[in-house]
């Protein structure tokens, strides 16, 4: 099958921000968004709505679902209304659904409650030979965390281990890039954290990086050392493998599907995972976090070579690209 007779929509540009637009703008490089006469329809959870689905799915046009999550409790008010859309096109719609971990499977089993017979789990991608560690990685003492930081619970127990850190080891540098959520209460993190920095006095070790763009994010890891991922119940972090592919070792969250991701490349802290329907949003303890953070960066060598390894040989785009091409060609037929 010639690739021209694959022509994909992916919905309309600037629609989102983050891991969603991230995963479009990787496969848009390999085959272009076609906004008309499409034969498949691509849709990150509900990227594209329903209703543009189901017009589309009449015509027989076929229908490609990438499962990342679903909303629940502590993320979304109304979170209920806002899973509907993604539930409708998993159980009505999708003729092929690829879940991006095993842990985003098990949410959809709870959630949508319609097991797909045309199902997959395929993990998040990157190129890695854009994400690649320096030539030749000095030992050191920089620690980044890197995302869009909406709660302050992946935050503040990051900021609080750091302090304990400094102690220790007075070189250390602690790196935040990405956006910080504004908000009120637990949401109220472009606030809280710089004045919880200033509180620990730790203004001059700690760096605001801000929002960043994908073609900035290699030199953004390359200089760190080991990189920390505080997220509850994270489903396949981009961020995460980007690190691992720039060869950091992982001190992570243990729940979710991060450690499927990460496995003996890292350090993890397992929380107790609340049930689906539960407000709290559990937070690492500090203390432990700081003992895994100073662990990682006194073993950042070996740890480093695993994940940059693992990185190569289980996340590379180009077998993420060739397994969508498969997917693509069966449906273009």
């Amino acid at each position: 099958m010639k690739r021209q007779n694959i022509r994909v929509f992916y919905g309309k540009a600037g629609h989102d921000l983050g891991g969603i637009n991230v995963k479009i703008k990787r496969l848009e490089r390999f085959l272009p968004n076609i906004n008309k006469d499409y034969n498949i329809i691509y849709t990150v959870d509900d990227r594209i709505p329903p209703s543009v689905i189901r017009k589309a799915k009449a015509k027989g046009v076929k229908i490609v679902q990438n499962f990342g999550g679903i909303y629940h409790r502590p993320y979304k008010e109304n979170y209920r209304k806002y899973n509907e859309p993604i539930i409708d096109i998993h159980n009505n719609l999708a003729d092929h659904v690829i879940y991006q971990s095993e842990f985003s499977k098990r949410a959809a089993d709870h959630f949508c409650r319609t097991a797909k017979e045309n199902s997959e789990i395929l993990y998040n991608a990157v190129d890695t030979n854009f994400f690649k560690p320096p030539e030749n990685k000095e030992f050191g003492y920089n620690i980044l965390t890197a995302g869009f930081f909406r709660f302050k619970s992946r935050l503040e127990p990051v900021v609080r281990a750091f302090a304990a850190v400094v102690e220790k080891y007075p070189q250390a540098r602690l790196t935040i890039a990405g956006k910080l959520n504004h908000g009120r209460g637990e949401f109220d993190v472009a606030r809280a954290i710089p004045s919880l920095v200033n509180k620990l006095k730790l203004t001059d070790y700690v760096t605001f990086l801000g929002q960043y763009r994908q073609e900035e994010a290699p030199l953004i890891y390359r200089p760190a050392n080991l990189f920390v991922h505080a997220k509850y119940k994270d489903w396949c972090p981009n961020v995460v493998i980007e690190a691992m592919a720039c060869g950091l070792p992982i001190v992570f969250n243990d729940t979710g599907g991060v450690r499927e991701l990460v496995k003996e490349c890292g350090l993890g802290l397992r929380v107790r995972e609340k049930e689906w329907h539960l407000d709290e949003v559990p937070s690492l303890d500090p203390e432990e976090l700081a003992v895994n953070i100073m662990l990682g960066l006194e073993n950042q060598i070996e740890l480093g070579k695993k994940a940059r390894l693992r990185a190569v040989e289980n996340f590379d785009i180009e077998a993420w690209l060739n397994r969508h091409l498969s997917i693509f060609e069966k449906f273009a037929c």
